[in-house]
């Protein structure tokens, strides 16, 4: 590229302009920042009523709320993060920004909820600021004719806080902000932002000035591999840049100029191959491209064209949003139906007119390039998931109509010129849009408050019903208890789609927690025998598993809990619950085994409570009473309120001839729970044999009272 490009010539005649002072170059320069801040600020405050909101059953459990990995920020975490296609994806720098979370907020909401909304402010600010940079480099490159005026910086800045306005409020980023498993569109824009500003800070620059024409671009680089490894959706950038050498930087202006441009974005190339790849096997783990086999291209290709028409409409008019768009049945899918042929006319229409380019300027082409390969990745022509479109796909995408949205009222603004009424007029038909988009988010906003809620607006938005909203909304009801309710939602999912595995397994645990085993076996078997992920198969295999035991077929529950660890031998929930099988059936060994590799692996706390109760427990059976101690220590401190973990710690206290000790834990225990019978039991033992007959009779009496029968024999005993 040759250095002319990069300098702007002073007209023939013209006085060099003085130089600014020193105040007045530091004032130009904190301008924009402060601008940037303001439009931050006001997105940070638009988004305060997030904070309120919880988790929503729809990944944030697999991402946050059942993901032990992100429970402990070590090397090990780091090894997970950058080595596992956990829920099908591969986005480590998402993860380690989890664990952080966790690290400070635990499972406290407002927490995530927060820093999402801090990135999305940050993200906001980049914008103005880069969307400043754009428009600096396109009024510069205007002005270098003899007869253009020089850069109105004015004009620039009203279009960049307009950009930042509208990308800040805007109702269809409510699903990246408000839902916390939507980090990664966050951590991803925000590199990528960081990439293309670097970028233009640093090709805007004359050569000799960047070390040398095709010299790397390591800090524009750094920031896209960053953004890469927060969502895969980043591999866009190489033609973005590409884009923005054409405009506004202008180093796309003659052929010999290509082959320098093209050389320096080799890695950026090479980046975004990689991780297609990798997207791809991360993908196909997950059974989420399953899709891809049952429809067409050519039906993929029009419902593509129909998606980005409709993502633009929505940017200029965002109703009718909805957390999930259904991919449509494939035999729905015809040319001739008027929701694919319309957009696919326009499409040819717009082929058209770029081909003759006759009053389309370079900042319309630009803009309208930079939206569609954004939104290539996520069109559906390789097609992941079950939906056929998403709100949140358009955060980055969306920059290019907002942006030509901020020249157009900065150029109304300019028109108005000194004008008082024109100028109010203006601002108004700037304010009242503005303030209608704040409203829209503000009203979108308590659409993810919780589970629930969340899946019963999914159901308004598809009246004739839809399987996955009523699973959803089951297990949320069901998280909540509330399991009848649960039932006839899983009821729901199942009539519409008999196929329906997940709500077989899902309205199997309900039933098996209302009490109803049989009921829940049959549903479990359901589930296997239809079409499940892995993940899925491996909760039905631990769920029956558990069922099977509450019916004391424990053999069963072993061969279940076997196939559970085949599918995920990472997971201690498993082993704990093979260990207690294998404890009834007298593997004593084998239940010792499993409760100390379950100790070691992946375990909830819930889980390793159940370990040290369990193992403490036949440790105290075998005799190895301090081990059966130390188990039982464990369990009080991870779970103080467990009145079992007291009583059989009472109970290995009394065998090693402590009674004091155990006198305290019986005590504890029946204060935590006064109808634990066996610590009345047992402490009425302790106290006949120290002597103190009216306190034993007392504690069997209680006994005898809550329908204890050996109470009722012991008390009379003493009566004797």
């Amino acid at each position: 590229m040759e250095n002319r490009e990069n300098i702007a010539p002073v007209a023939s005649g013209a006085p060099a302009a003085a130089p600014a002072s020193g105040t007045q170059a530091a004032a130009g320069r904190r301008t924009p920042v402060l601008l940037a801040l303001g439009v931050a600020l006001l997105t940070a405050l638009v988004y305060l009523p997030a904070l309120k909101n919880g988790f929503v059953e729809w990944d944030d459990p697999l991402y946050l709320l059942d993901n032990l990995r992100i429970r402990s920020f070590d090397v090990s975490l780091f090894s997970w993060a950058f080595t596992d296609y956990h829920a099908g994806n591969w986005h480590p720098l998402t993860w380690i920004s989890h664990a952080l979370d966790y690290a400070v907020w635990g499972l406290n909401p407002l927490g995530h909820h927060l820093t999402s909304v801090a990135l999305h402010a940050a993200n906001t600010f980049l914008v103005v600021l880069v969307g400043r940079q754009l428009l600096q480099a396109g009024e510069e490159r205007s002005a270098r004719t003899p007869d253009a005026r020089p850069p109105d910086q004015t004009r620039v800045w009203i279009a960049a806080a307009v950009t930042g306005l509208l990308f800040g409020v805007h109702p269809l980023h409510v699903e990246s902000v408000a839902w916390v498993s939507e980090r990664k569109d966050l951590l991803c824009a925000l590199f990528f932002l960081l990439s293309v500003r670097s970028y233009l800070s640093r090709a805007g620059r004359p050569a000799a000035q960047r070390g040398g024409g095709n010299s790397p671009l390591y800090a524009p680089l750094a920031f896209f591999a960053l953004a890469l490894l927060s969502k895969p959706m980043a591999v866009s950038l190489p033609l973005v840049l590409l884009i923005l050498d054409w405009y506004p930087l202008r180093r796309l202006e003659t052929g010999a100029s290509l082959r320098p441009v093209l050389l320096e974005k080799l890695p950026f190339l090479a980046l975004s191959l990689a991780s297609s790849i990798v997207t791809i096997f991360a993908q196909q783990s997950g059974n989420a491209m399953t899709l891809m086999a049952t429809v067409p291209f050519s039906a993929r290709l029009l419902v593509a064209t129909q998606s980005f028409f409709l993502y633009l409409w929505k940017m200029a008019l965002p109703t009718g949003l909805s957390p999930f768009y259904p991919y449509p049945l494939p035999q729905q899918i015809t040319l001739f139906a008027p929701q694919y042929f319309v957009p696919l006319a326009l499409a040819a229409g717009v082929a058209a007119l770029l081909g003759t380019r006759r009053g389309i300027g370079r900042p319309w082409l630009a803009a309208g390039g930079y939206s569609a390969v954004t939104l290539l990745p996520v069109l559906g022509i390789v097609q992941v998931g079950g939906q056929a479109m998403a709100d949140r796909y358009s955060y980055l995408p969306s920059l290019g109509p907002f942006l030509l949205l901020g020249i157009l009222a900065a150029r109304a603004w300019s028109r108005a010129g000194s004008n008082r009424a024109l100028r109010l007029a203006a601002a108004a038909s700037l304010a009242v849009p503005v303030a209608l988009l704040c409203f829209l988010t503000l009203r979108q906003i308590p659409v993810w408050k919780n589970g629930v809620d969340f899946w019963s607006y999914v159901l308004t938005r598809e009246p004739g019903g839809f399987p996955r909203a009523y699973s959803g909304r089951g297990t949320a009801y069901e998280n909540k208890g509330e399991f009848d309710r649960a039932l006839a939602d899983f009821d729901a999912a199942i009539n519409l789609d008999p196929d329906n595995g997940e709500a077989y397994a899902s309205r199997g645990l309900v039933k098996s927690r209302k009490g109803y085993p049989d009921a829940a076996l049959l549903d479990y078997d359901a589930a296997l025998k239809l079409k499940i992920p892995p993940e899925t198969a491996y909760r039905v295999y631990v769920n029956r598993g558990i069922a099977f035991g509450s019916k004391g077929m424990f053999n069963q529950a072993v061969e279940d809990f076997n196939a559970a660890i085949a599918l995920k031998p990472e997971s201690g929930e498993a082993y704990v619950n093979r260990g207690r099988a294998r404890d009834q059936i007298g593997q004593g060994e084998g239940a010792l085994q499993d409760y100390d590799a379950a100790q070691r692996l992946d375990c909830t706390p819930d889980s390793l409570y159940q370990v040290y109760l369990n193992r403490g427990a036949l440790f105290g059976r075998q005799g190895a009473a301090e081990r059966a101690l130390a188990d039982f220590n464990a369990a009080v401190a991870l779970k103080p309120e467990s009145f079992e973990a007291y009583g059989n710690r009472g109970i290995t206290y009394g065998g090693m001839g402590r009674e004091e000790a155990a006198l305290q834990d019986y005590s504890k225990a029946l204060a935590l729970n006064a109808e634990f019978l066996p610590a009345y039991l047992n402490r009425g033992d302790l106290y006949a044999r120290g002597g103190q007959r009216e306190l034993a009779a007392r504690d069997y009496q209680a006994a005898c009272s809550k329908g204890s029968g050996e109470g009722c024999q012991k008390a009379g005993l003493l009566r004797k």
